[in-house]
């Protein structure tokens, strides 16, 4: 399964996930057994030893769409207040 070039170009492009389903379709593997065999050929593949592993946490894209959103907020509070506080009229 080595010379295998769709595994190949997917543990090069780093697909892992599709290289293990390519892996597990050709093979008829476990999904263990194809996980370890494309992080060996990951291994020999890339001389800094395999790709590191994203993990995608569960609130980081919403905290910073929210943190965002917030800074966006804040800005345009300080805008307006500066603006208003400037073009406020004088009392005696």
């Amino acid at each position: 399964m080595e010379n295998h070039p769709e595994i190949q170009r997917a543990i090069n492009a780093g697909r892992k996930i599709e290289a293990i389903r390519l892996y597990r379709s050709a093979t008829g593997a476990s999904l263990r057994e194809a996980r370890d065999r494309i992080n060996e050929m990951q291994q020999r593949l890339s001389p800094s030893g395999p790709l590191p592993q994203r993990q995608p946490g569960r609130w980081g894209p919403r905290l910073r769409f929210i943190g965002f959103t917030l800074l966006v907020l804040v800005a345009l509070l300080v805008t307006i207040a500066l603006w208003s506080a400037r073009n406020a009229p004088l009392r005696p």
